[in-house]
């Protein structure tokens, strides 16, 4: 029973993690002492909860990406299929607009998408917001420079908001100089999920098709993170050798 309720108790704090969070920004204006150490142990306790849910539920390669920069690990960059991990974890959903205001402030420049992510309950309360801009020139592809635009936004709005900046930081991956080695971490994963799958792929022929079957994409860098994400999708969701996984290949 003790277990039962502590489960509930960690449930319910997490549900409530945004509208908690937010509360805290406001704690400046506080006089009240009690009022406060109410609100500091509540921050305690969802931050000892963020920490343990990140260690256990947060994959490198997947959630996202360490680097090394100058010879020195950088700190986690969250990548999209983290960013979705927190929004089911906060119980909050993602909408996207364009950032005219921003657009404006950089003199309308031409080619550059810049997008807002706001977050919301599924009862429609606003819990929070980022940021996103892509250079249409630096994918040379509107479609995949706006689904740039908005990943950067949507993790800028679940760090902004989770206040998950102790933790992550974001875009790392899509400077130059550390593309190589994320697609070779990339890479390493794809190969690895292929065989948890038991799929007996053992060159890129074979990965690639292997990779058709279960998720319905090609085998290119572009679509490295969207592939890793639906086919650790199949690992959790079906046993090995089993047809592919109807729900990622609809999309």
């Amino acid at each position: 029973m003790e277990d039962e309720v502590r489960q509930a108790t960690e449930e319910n704090l997490a549900s409530d993690l945004p509208r908690a969070l937010a509360r805290l920004e406001t704690s400046v204006d506080v006089v009240d002492p009690t009022t406060l150490a109410r609100q500091m142990t509540t921050w305690h306790q969802l931050r000892t909860l963020l920490t343990a849910y990140i260690s256990q539920n947060m994959q490198e390669g997947i959630d996202y990406y360490t680097l090394l920069i100058d010879g020195k690990a950088s700190k986690p960059s969250l990548s999209k299929a983290g960013s979705e991990k927190f929004l089911s974890l906060f119980n909050v959903q993602a909408r996207f607009r364009k950032d005219d205001d921003t657009w404006e402030m950089l003199g309308r420049p031409a080619g550059v998408l810049c997008y807002v992510c706001a977050l919301y309950t599924k009862s429609g309360a606003f819990v929070g917001e980022g940021r996103g801009a892509r250079d249409v020139r630096q994918d040379k592809d509107s479609n995949k420079a706006i689904k740039m635009a908005q990943k950067s936004a949507q993790i800028d709005a679940i760090l902004r908001t989770g206040s998950l900046s102790d933790y992550f930081t974001q875009d790392l991956e899509d400077r130059p100089a550390q593309r190589e080695r994320v697609v070779r971490q990339q890479k390493h994963r794809i190969v690895a999920l292929l065989q948890r799958l038991g799929t007996g792929a053992v060159d890129k022929a074979g990965y690639a098709a292997a990779i058709q079957h279960y998720t319905g994409l090609e085998l290119v860098p572009a679509a490295y993170e969207e592939i890793i994400h639906r086919l650790a999708g199949c690992v959790t969701e079906r046993q090995p050798h089993s047809e592919p996984c109807d729900d990622e290949r609809s999309d």
